[in-house]
């Protein structure tokens, strides 16, 4: 294989971010990317070749190239990882090892105006804030006090304050990018108008946050990087700012249709727009389980119920009839069962956005999948996690389809419990076996469900 042709590999939300932080060089390129993150060391060894984790196949076929080349989702080349070694092997890939160039310099998504140019140190007297979740009624004074602070009592202007917003929702509380910039540049205007002379600023920055200790250091390389000195960091990580439980309380008074004297009556028409009250926001009901575990029949009545004693807008996404639709020409290998699930998510998520109730009755054996589904909901709505937890042999006593039986004889491949692992889920919000169970007693359990959170008035 030659050099020219070395092959690429998509990198998670992690990796990504930790790669445009080494290449700009606010985190030390011999680092493995999306690793823990420890403060800057006195003297820091000069290491310049990185680690990554490849999936096994992929890594064997980057060492035979001598190259990888790392893209977005895009496939937009971002970076070529060369002179490749392998250090260690695991069920979960291989950590390749290598020296890191650029290849082409990404955008973010969160729109090239406010992107912070991580190579160049904004101007001098910038008192940095990173704001990891939207501002509270109570952090203006805490970024006056916090600026105030950095300010020599001779300084000729009130000075600058750079607020920083992560550039991905998973940083940011969950709240969408677009509406965290919102909210930033409104706290912007109002600490301009509450000191006079004060310059504040909006810009997006690639941090992605792991565990308490690594993004404190994450931020406080940043800080060192831009020479900003101390930073303030507004997160909803309790353990790095208590304020973080306020808006953990201005949220649930959000989804309740509530006020609250903790967030900036000036943000409610943007958090509104974002956050509807549970009885007018989407929701996702997504079903998981063995085939033949009863998970369509409750579905299918649920959905019915709803229709017929509900006043929301409701949906049905079937596993069987998306196969059918939706994704009739994926096979049932793991990449064709993941696109599929991310297809059902993305439909369910579109449903959702618009205030209306999805329900979908896939097998999703697969974690990592249905985490995707729940994230694309959870960016529009809400979304609940239904384990359909029927026992694989009662599922196979049933073999409703015939299914069970062809799998044995190794006449249906790759098969969910027989050939196929399931990743039994550890994140539902129900849990239901149908063995002894009824279909009108799990639908009145789902249903005190989303009457007991709001989604729904209680219906008999």
């Amino acid at each position: 294989m030659s050099p020219g042709s070395a092959p690429s590999m998509v990198v998670d939300r992690l990796v990504l971010a930790d790669l445009e932080l080494v290449l700009d060089g606010v985190l030390p390129a011999g680092r493995h990317l999306g690793g823990p993150v420890t403060v800057a060391a006195a003297h820091e060894p000069a290491v310049s070749r990185t680690v990554v984790q490849v999936p096994s196949a992929l890594a064997a076929t980057a060492l035979e190239a001598g190259a990888l080349v790392l893209v977005d989702e895009e496939q937009t080349p971002l970076a070529r990882l060369t002179e490749l070694t392998e250090l260690t092997g695991s069920d979960e890939g291989t950590d390749l090892l290598g020296l890191l160039g650029r290849e082409r310099r990404r955008e973010s998504g969160a729109g090239r105006a406010v992107a912070l140019d991580l190579r160049r140190r904004p101007e001098a007297g910038t008192s940095l804030v990173v704001l990891a979740r939207p501002p509270l009624a109570s952090d203006l004074d805490r970024v006056l006090t916090h600026r105030a602070a950095a300010t020599p009592p001779t300084a000729p202007t009130a000075g600058h304050v750079l607020l920083l917003v992560p550039d991905h929702r998973q940083d940011t509380a969950g709240v969408p990018t677009h509406v965290q910039l919102a909210l930033a540049s409104a706290l912007a205007a109002r600490l301009e108008a509450a000191r006079p002379g004060l310059a504040a600023s909006v810009s997006t920055a690639p941090l992605a946050w792991r565990d308490p200790a690594s993004d404190s250091a994450l931020v406080a390389r940043l800080a060192d990087h831009l020479q900003v000195g101390t930073p303030l960091l507004l997160t909803s990580d309790v353990t790095l700012d208590p304020s973080g439980v306020d808006w953990a309380t201005g949220l649930q008074s959000l989804v309740a249709g509530e006020p609250s004297a903790l967030l900036d009556p000036a943000d409610l028409p943007v958090l509104r727009r974002w956050r509807r009250p549970r009885s007018r926001s989407g929701l996702v009901v997504f079903f998981t389980g063995f085939s033949g575990s009863g998970k369509s029949t409750i579905a299918r009545a649920l959905h019915e119920h709803l229709l017929e004693q509900g006043d929301r807008t409701v949906s049905l996404l079937d596993g069987d009839v998306v196969r059918q639709m939706l994704s009739s020409g994926l096979g049932f290998d793991r990449a064709g069962r993941t696109l599929n699930i991310r297809r059902i998510g993305f439909v369910a998520a579109e449903v959702a956005k618009h205030g209306g109730i999805a329900i979908c009755a896939p097998v999703a054996p697969y974690d990592s999948g249905r985490k995707e589904a729940r994230s694309m909901a959870e960016e529009v709505g809400d979304f609940l996690l239904v384990h359909v937890s029927t026992p694989l042999l009662e599922c196979e006593r049933r073999d409703l389809k015939g299914l069970y039986a062809k799998a044995r004889a190794g006449v249906v491949p790759e098969f969910t419990g027989i050939s196929d692992p399931y990743d039994v889920p550890d994140d539902a919000d129900l849990t239901i076996d149908t063995t002894d169970t009824s279909t009108a007693d799990a639908v009145a359990r789902i249903v005190h469900l989303l009457a007991g959170g709001g989604w729904i008035k209680e219906i008999s």
